[in-house]
């Protein structure tokens, strides 16, 4: 089962992204700010993180920088209504797996965590 977390403080595209996430092969949890999703990801292993960059408290790529310390494999993927070539720069320099700009379909968002899944499958044999 992929371990997903969410990260985002609009509401109605982190409860969207759950629910339309949400499976047998996916467990999804949310978080809100970027704190809770730090507090998260130290408690619990999580196989992809889903991250909005304009959180209330931190910037998204500081959740991901301190996420993906503690778990290099982790998946990344970024959500952003504020794309540019600056930020898609800096998320390619951080290995971030996928960009994608608001508004997003949820499919390109499941195939994302399907590429990086088989991508570390690869990377693991």
């Amino acid at each position: 089962m992929n371990r997903i977390l969410l990260v985002d403080d609009e509401l109605s595209i982190l409860h969207g992204l759950a629910l339309g996430l949400s499976s047998r092969e996916n467990m999804v949890e949310c978080a809100d700010t970027g704190e809770s999703a730090i507090r998260k990801g130290r408690q619990e292993k999580y196989d992809v993180l889903i991250v909005d960059l304009c959180l209330p408290d931190m910037h998204g790529f500081d959740v991901l920088r301190t996420l993906k310390a503690g778990n290099p494999q982790l998946i990344s993927i970024v959500i952003t209504a504020q794309c540019s070539r600056e930020t898609a720069s800096e998320a390619r320099k951080l290995g971030v797996d996928d960009y994608f700009e608001k508004p997003f379909h949820i499919h390109s968002i499941k195939d994302a965590i399907a590429r990086g899944m088989q991508r570390r499958a690869l990377a693991e044999t």
